[in-house]
């Protein structure tokens, strides 16, 4: 029995596989080496983001960006927000989950 329930947890069986997240924030920049620092948060602690859509707010530099994201095992998803959003330009941090997946 125990041998069995040992199985069990490390396989991840009996627990539902990770499902991807929704992320979407505000970004207002010029620059690709601005970008590059939110970039560099998302993969800091994503194992895998896809980007699913980008779009121009007005006729600012303002854009809204969205991603599909999975989070590493041991990354914390308030850490996550927290840096992310400390990262000069970007505002508005939004994490859900897919309504695809209920």
């Amino acid at each position: 029995v125990g041998l069995t329930a040992l199985l069990l947890t490390k396989t991840n069986i009996v627990s539902p596989a990770q499902k991807d997240l929704l992320l979407q924030f505000t970004f207002t920049g010029n620059g690709s080496e601005e970008e590059s620092q939110f970039l560099d948060v998302i993969n800091k602690y994503c194992k895998h983001s896809k980007l699913i859509n980008a779009k121009s707010i007005g006729d600012t530099d303002t854009m809204e960006y969205s991603y599909y994201i999975g989070f590493k095992k041991k990354a914390s998803d308030s850490e996550f927000i927290r840096e992310l959003k400390s990262v000069k330009g970007v505002n508005q941090v939004n994490v859900f989950f897919d309504e695809e997946y209920f």
